[in-house]
C-alpha cells in the first residue's frame, strides 16, 4: 500500500493507535503532521462533519463458519437480527437460514442515518430498541465481547451472540446481565 501511494506522489503516514470506530479517527494525529486526507480502514463512515476529509474503508471478514448447525440451536421464534460493521454482509444469508428453521426474523433501524439497517455500535442500540417489542430474543453477529455487553445494557430480551472466531453460538442471559451491571457498579465504587 506504501509502495502504491507513493507511486503516485502521494506521501502516506500510518497511525498504529487504538480505534473505537468510525468515530474514532485520527484528528489530531493527522493535524499534528499537516495531512491533507485521512483513510480511516476498518469501519463505515460515521462522520458528518470533521477538519480534514475522510476517506472510510470499510473492513469485511470472510468467514467459512457453518452459521446454520449453530442457528438450529436458538430456542426461539421470532428473532432480532443484529450485526457489527464487520459482518453486515452476512444479515440476509443469516435471516434466510433462519427462515428455514421456521424462525421470523426482525432487522430493526438505527439511529444515526449514516448506519445501515440491524447494524449496531458501541454508541448506538437502535436497531435492536426499535424491534425489541417484536421479538423474542436478539442474534447479534460479531466477534469479542464488547457489543454483546453493551447490548445487555440496552435490551431486557435474551441475547445469543454468533461468534465467527471462536466458531459458536453465545448465549448471554440474565446472569450474564447481572454480572455485568455488578462489574460496572463495583467501578462506580472504586471511583
Amino acid at each position: 500500500l506504501k509502495e502504491f501511494l507513493e507511486s503516485l506522489g502521494i506521501l502516506p503516514f500510518f497511525s498504529a493507535s487504538p480505534c473505537y470506530g468510525g468515530c474514532d479517527v485520527g484528528f489530531w494525529e493527522a493535524t499534528s503532521i499537516g495531512a491533507d486526507l485521512i483513510v480511516h480502514v476498518g469501519h463505515g463512515p460515521l462522520v458528518e462533519k470533521s477538519p480534514l476529509p475522510v476517506v472510510y474503508v470499510p473492513l469485511k471478514i470472510e468467514t467459512d463458519f457453518s452459521v446454520a448447525d449453530e442457528l438450529a440451536k436458538l430456542p426461539h421464534s421470532r428473532i432480532g437480527l443484529l450485526s457489527i460493521d464487520y459482518f453486515l454482509d452476512l444479515l440476509p444469508k443469516t435471516a434466510q437460514l433462519l427462515r428455514e428453521l421456521g424462525k421470523e426474523t426482525l432487522v430493526g433501524k438505527p439511529f444515526h442515518k449514516l448506519l445501515k439497517d440491524g447494524q449496531v455500535l458501541g454508541c448506538d442500540y437502535g436497531s435492536a430498541l426499535s424491534v425489541q417489542d417484536g421479538v423474542e430474543a436478539f442474534l447479534l453477529l460479531s466477534s469479542g465481547e464488547f457489543h454483546a455487553r453493551g447490548l445487555l445494557l440496552h435490551v431486557t430480551k435474551p441475547i445469543f451472540q454468533l461468534d465467527f472466531f471462536e466458531g459458536r453460538l453465545k448465549e448471554y442471559g440474565p446472569n450474564a446481565r447481572k454480572r455485568l451491571l455488578m462489574e460496572l457498579s463495583l467501578i462506580h465504587i472504586s471511583e
